[in-house]
């Protein structure tokens, strides 16, 4: 049994109405939670576990200058859903890049954004299903992989590029996917999507396009999914023919997988579980957690962001040490970076 105490660094403001949103989605899965194994802390300094759930730095810096993360560094989890960054703080992250994958206080999480999407249309009988396998969704998020998926041809397929196929208010998208036996999920920004968590919680098969992509532990992937290589995408149509007699008992199962794992009911038991594997990690992986990213921010995927965010965090360190010697205001620096 685990106490956990959920926080964030992120702040809610005018330009970012929805900063706190998957925190306070977070905060409403403890409340629905059913689990006897693992506990909500009242405060920091009793938790087993200090859960940051968001962040509002690409490159986690609020997190890692944080008064709690300062005062309890081995007892810090991220629970990270920012696209291509580069995980420092032990946690989950939608993204894990090749040579970090496998090193064990990384684990790849999900979206409880999911859990408000209320125009998906979960219970939906496969008999409604007219689609053996669609997709719907901005071409441009991955030009390479989403490019080729669009030109797939089969009678009994629906694929559209669309500026945007993941909208919460999206009822046409929403009734696609219902009647879709497989939904095609092919990476986007990053390698994980929203739609692969939708099509689970619809009860479909998610047809993983992303080689990068680590499955979240706790469950039978290939049970209820199919992967394909990027570089197969061509074979799709043949496969998912062979696989159609398949398509209901597999849908049932990523449904329940979702219920059991991602859903509002189940996540919070599966991120303590996560959360606490991770924890048990982290003395043998604290060189990793340590480590300085300088050179892994080289590569261009990172780059530009992670020198504005380095240039913004040092220029605010600088005034704040100012201000302290300035005005001898003992408790400036925290304040600033918190």
């Amino acid at each position: 049994m685990a106490g956990i105490f959920i926080t964030s660094t992120a702040v809610r403001t005018q330009w970012e109405p929805y900063a706190l949103s998957n925190y306070e989605r977070m905060m409403r899965a403890t409340q629905c939670s059913t689990s006897s194994r693992h506990l909500i802390a009242p405060n920091a300094a009793e938790a087993d576990c200090i859960v940051f759930v968001g962040s509002r730095c690409k490159f986690h810096w609020d997190v890692l200058q944080s008064r709690l993360y300062k005062q309890h560094p081995t007892k810090c989890i991220l629970f990270d859903f920012q696209d291509n960054t580069i995980p420092r703080v032990p946690g989950l992250y939608m993204q894990i890049p090749p040579h970090l994958q496998g090193i064990p206080i990384y684990e790849t999480g999900f979206y409880p954004r999911v859990f408000d999407n209320f125009v998906l249309k979960a219970g939906v009988p496969f008999s409604a299903c007219t689609y053996l396998f669609s997709f719907v969704g901005r071409v441009a998020n991955s030009m390479p992989v989403r490019g080729r998926v669009v030109q797939l041809k089969h009678p009994r397929a629906y694929v559209e590029g669309a500026d945007s196929g993941q909208s919460d208010k999206d009822t046409r998208y929403a009734d696609i996917l219902s009647k879709s036996k497989f939904v095609l999920c092919p990476r986007g920004l990053g390698p994980s999507t929203w739609r692969l968590f939708e099509t689970m919680r619809i009860g479909r098969v998610p047809v993983i396009i992303a080689d990068e992509w680590v499955e979240p532990k706790g469950m039978q992937w290939n049970s209820f999914s199919v992967r394909i290589k990027e570089e197969d995408i061509d074979s799709i149509p043949a496969r998912l023919e062979r696989l159609e007699h398949r398509a209901e008992a597999m849908g049932n199962a990523a449904r329940d997988a979702w219920n059991k794992h991602f859903s509002e009911a189940g996540s919070f038991e599966w991120v303590a579980d996560a959360c606490a594997r991770i924890q048990s990690n982290m003395g043998q992986c604290n060189r990793v957690a340590l480590r300085s990213i300088a050179s892994e921010s080289l590569q261009p995927l990172y780059r530009k962001v992670f020198y504005r965010e380095f240039v913004a965090e040092t220029l605010k360190r600088t005034l704040a040490y100012f201000f302290q010697r300035k005005f001898g205001e003992q408790d400036v620096i925290n304040r600033f970076s918190e």
